[in-house]
C-alpha cells in the first residue's frame, strides 16, 4: 500500500478470489477452473487442483488449503503443494443448506469460519448462518444469522454484510462465541451475486472495502453481420438477467434492473413500436426469459425460493401467472419445445456442478442431457430439436460443444479457441458463439444425416455485456435470416475507488 501503481501478475488473466499464503509470499486464486497458486518473483502460476465453480478458499498455516470448488457442495481441503481435495464438510439437508462457501481461517488454524448458506442472498425466508468449523473434529458453531463472506478481525470482531452496510459483532476466537449488539462498521459496502463483501481485515486491523456496487450498464443495440449499427433498442440499461428475441424478431424479453427497483425483472421492447415496459413485479428477481412458440408467453426463473421458479406469463401481461417447473434447489430455462412440453433446463447439482437437463413440464421428471463434474452451461436447442449447443470447461477452457439428443452419443467441438454463448439461427443451418476476445463467430452447419460443420469465421467484434462469468443469461440473439443481430454492448462501468480505514473499532458495540 506505500505504491500507488498496481502490480500485474503475469499469466493471471481471469483469475478471481484471490488469497494470501500465511507467511505473505504467495497468492492462491481461481481461473480456469483450477485452484491455483503463484509466488511474487515472477514464476508461472501452478495448479493444485479442479475448482470448476469456486466460491472462496482460505490457506491455513499448515499448509493446507480449505476451499469451497463448486458453489452446491461443502468445503473442501487440499494440499498446498498439490493433489487430490477431500471434503471437509457436509451439507445439512435437514436444513435444506445448498452451500458451503467463504471460509476464512481463525488465529492458530484450529478453526474457520464460513457460511452455511440456504438461500440466495435477500430470498424469502433465507435461514444462512455464518459458522466456525473444528478442523480437528469437524463440530460446527452457529454463530449469527447472515449470509455474506464473513471477515474476522484480530481485535475481537466478526464482521459481515447485512441490507446493504458492512457490520459487525464482538467474537471471541478462544470460546467460538459472540456477545453485545450488531453495530455498523461501513455503510453502502459492495457485494456481488456469491454473497462476497467487498472488504478485508489485516492482521492489525486495518480495514479496506469498496463502497457501492459495480454497475456495468448496457447499450442494446442492433447490428449487421459486420457489427454495424442499425438500431437502438435502449441507450442505457442494467441488463442483470440476459434477453430472448421473440421467434418472429419483433419483441425482445430483457431482465432488466430499473432505476429504484428491488431487484431485476422482465421488460418487453416491441422493436416494430419502439415502446416497452415491464412485464414482472414479482418478490425476488426474475431473470433469463425464453419465449414459447407462437410468442404467446414468456417463461422466466423467479430466485425468491432458490435458484430459481419457473413461471409463465402472457406476453401482454394479461392473465393469471403461472409456475411451470420447480426442483428442489431450483432451475432455469433456456430454451422450451416447439410443443411446449419439455425445456432445455440449467440445474446445478453438488458433484457435477452446472449440468442441462431436459424437463418435462407435465411430470416434472427430469432427465440428464449433458452432465459431467465441469460446468455445461449455455444449451442451445437446435430448431429441429435434433441438436443440442452448449458450452463447457471440460479442458479448463470453455469450449462450444453440439451433441445429438436422438440418442447418438456423437459430440462435436465447435469452437478452436475458446467460446461460448451459441446460438442458431431459425432454419438451423447457422450456429453462432462469442469468444472470449469479443468476437461473434459464424458456422455453417448441415444436419442432415450426419452432423457436419464448418470452420468458424468471425463476423465482427463488440465489447459485449456478458456480465459475469458464469451468469446464465444471453446477452445477444440473431435475427430469424442472421443478417442481423440484437446485442448488450458495454456502455459504461460505473465503480468507486477502494476505501481504506483505521481505527474503526473506536467506540464499536457501544
Amino acid at each position: 500500500l506505500s505504491h500507488t501503481a498496481p502490480i500485474e501478475l503475469a499469466q493471471t488473466a481471469g483469475g478471481t478470489q484471490p488469497f494470501w499464503s500465511p507467511d505473505g509470499t504467495q497468492i492462491a486464486f481461481f481461473a480456469d477452473g483450477k485452484l491455483k497458486k503463484i509466488d511474487l518473483q515472477g514464476s508461472p502460476p501452478q495448479a493444485i487442483c479442479d475448482a470448476p465453480s469456486p466460491r472462496g478458499g482460505a490457506w491455513g498455516p499448515d499448509g493446507k488449503i480449505v476451499f469451497s470448488g463448486s458453489f452446491r457442495t461443502g468445503l473442501e481441503i487440499v494440499d498446498a503443494a498439490g493433489g487430490a481435495p477431500s471434503p471437509l464438510t457436509k451439507l445439512d439437508e435437514a436444513r435444506h443448506e445448498k452451500s458451503h462457501r467463504w471460509p476464512v481461517f481463525l488465529p492458530g488454524g484450529g478453526h474457520l469460519l464460513f457460511v452455511a448458506q440456504t438461500s440466495e442472498a435477500g430470498a424469502k425466508d433465507d435461514a444462512s448462518t455464518i459458522e466456525a468449523l473444528s478442523m480437528s473434529t469437524g463440530a460446527r458453531t452457529r454463530l449469527i444469522a447472515a449470509n455474506s463472506s464473513p471477515l474476522y478481525s484480530p481485535e475481537g470482531y466478526l464482521l459481515f454484510w447485512r441490507e446493504g452496510a458492512l457490520r459487525g459483532i464482538r467474537f471471541d476466537a478462544r470460546t467460538l462465541a459472540v456477545s453485545g449488539n450488531v453495530f455498523p462498521v461501513a455503510s453502502a459496502v459492495g457485494l456481488d451475486a456469491n454473497e462476497l463483501a467487498y472488504a478485508t481485515v489485516s492482521a492489525d486491523g486495518t480495514l479496506v472495502f469498496l463502497p457501492g456496487t459495480i454497475a456495468m450498464r448496457s447499450t442494446l443495440g442492433i447490428v449487421d453481420r459486420a457489427g454495424r449499427r442499425v438500431g437502438t433498442v435502449a441507450e442505457s440499461v442494467l441488463v442483470e438477467g440476459g434477453l430472448d428475441l421473440s421467434h418472429d424478431g419483433t419483441r425482445l424479453a430483457v431482465g432488466i434492473t430499473a432505476a429504484g427497483a428491488r431487484d431485476t425483472d422482465i421488460w418487453i421492447y416491441d422493436l416494430a413500436r419502439g415502446t416497452s415496459g415491464p412485464l414482472t413485479f414479482e418478490e425476488g428477481g426474475d431473470r433469463y426469459p425464453v419465449w414459447s412458440t407462437g410468442d404467446t408467453h414468456v417463461l422466466y426463473a423467479n430466485d425468491g425460493r432458490n435458484d430459481g421458479v419457473l413461471y409463465r406469463r402472457s406476453a401482454d401481461g394479461r392473465g393469471t401467472l403461472e409456475q411451470v417447473a420447480s426442483t428442489a434447489s431450483g432451475l432455469w430455462s433456456y430454451g422450451l419445445s416447439r410443443d411446449g412440453t419439455w425445456l432445455v433446463a440449467g440445474i446445478v447439482t453438488g458433484p457435477t456442478s452446472f449440468d442441462l437437463m431436459r424437463y418435462d413440464i407435465g411430470s416434472g421428471k427430469t432427465t440428464p442431457l449433458v452432465q459431467s463434474p465441469f460446468d455445461d452451461v449455455e444449451g442451445a436447442l437446435s430448431p429441429d430439436e435434433k441438436w443440442l449447443a452448449y458450452s463447457s470447461d471440460h479442458t479448463g477452457r470453455r469450449e462450444v460443444y453440439v451433441r445429438s439428443l436422438d440418442g447418438d452419443t456423437g459430440r462435436w467441438q465447435i469452437s478452436t479457441q475458446g467460446g461460448g454463448a451459441p446460438a442458431w439461427r431459425a432454419d438451423g443451418r447457422e450456429l453462432y458463439f462469442v469468444t472470449a476476445q469479443g468476437q461473434l463467430m459464424a458456422v455453417d452447419v448441415q444436419a442432415a444425416g450426419a452432423f457436419r460443420h464448418s470452420p468458424p469465421r468471425m463476423l465482427f467484434e463488440a465489447i459485449f455485456n456478458n456480465g459475469e462469468a458464469y451468469d446464465n443469461g444471453r446477452f445477444y440473439a440473431p435475427m430469424p435470416d442472421g443478417q442481423r443481430f440484437v446485442v448488450a454492448t458495454l456502455k459504461e462501468r460505473t465503480t468507486s475507488l477502494l476505501t481504506l480505514v483505521t481505527n474503526w473499532t473506536t467506540g464499536a458495540g457501544k
